[in-house]
C-alpha cells in the first residue's frame, strides 16, 4: 500500500478526530459518526496542523514558518531560526 497522504499527525479531542499529512491540502476532521470532513485547507507540505482558537496553527515547512490562521482568514506567521551546529 503506497503512502500517498502521508498522514503526520492526529490530534483527539471532544471536537472530534482531526489529521492531516503532506499531501492531504486539508485539516481532515472526522465526527463521533465517523463522517470526514474538510475543517480547512492546507498547503503542501504542511506539518502538525490542529484546530487553534477559531481558526488552525500549523508548521508550514516550504516556508520555514508557524502560521496560525484563523476560519476568516486572518494570519499570523512566526519565522523560526534555528542555529546550526557547524560540524567538527
Amino acid at each position: 500500500m503506497a503512502n500517498n497522504l502521508h498522514l503526520n499527525n492526529v490530534r483527539c479531542s471532544k471536537k472530534g478526530l482531526f489529521t492531516s499529512g503532506l499531501r492531504t491540502d486539508a485539516l481532515i476532521h472526522l465526527d463521533s459518526d465517523l463522517n470526514a470532513n474538510e475543517y480547512c485547507s492546507l498547503p503542501q507540505g504542511t506539518h502538525n496542523a490542529r484546530p487553534f482558537k477559531r481558526g488552525v496553527i500549523f508548521n508550514d515547512t516550504q516556508s520555514d514558518c508557524v502560521r496560525s490562521v484563523s476560519r476568516e482568514g486572518e494570519e499570523t506567521n512566526q519565522k523560526i531560526s534555528l542555529p546550526m551546529k557547524r560540524a567538527s
